[in-house]
């Protein structure tokens, strides 16, 4: 299952982060996957100052890959949510490197 180690370096805690990843398969065809820390609605998964958390993919939520990690020929990231514990959005920048 697709998963993503995020670190929060930043000096705030972040209560939600979503990252969107866009798969390029080998065959030509494009999947999109949502790494969540938590889900959105559900019991909170903070990420404290400093932490280190997993991002996962929630099966229940979004659509399976379908493939074997052997058939992805490509990675980007095609969008992130992050909210801070006030509910506001993250101050900080986000670096990805899937």
């Amino acid at each position: 299952m697709p998963s993503l180690v995020v670190e929060n370096k930043s000096g705030e805690t972040i209560d939600y982060l979503q990252v969107d990843v866009v798969l390029a398969l080998r065959d030509g065809r494009q999947r999109t996957i949502e790494l969540k820390s938590a889900y959105r609605e559900g019991a909170p998964a903070p990420i404290a100052p400093g932490a280190k958390a997993t991002l996962r993919q929630h099966l229940d939520t979004s659509r399976a890959l379908g493939v074997p990690c052997g058939e992805v020929s490509e990675r980007r990231v095609s969008r992130t949510i992050c909210e801070t514990e006030h509910g506001t959005m993250c101050a900080s920048s986000i670096l990805v490197q899937p």
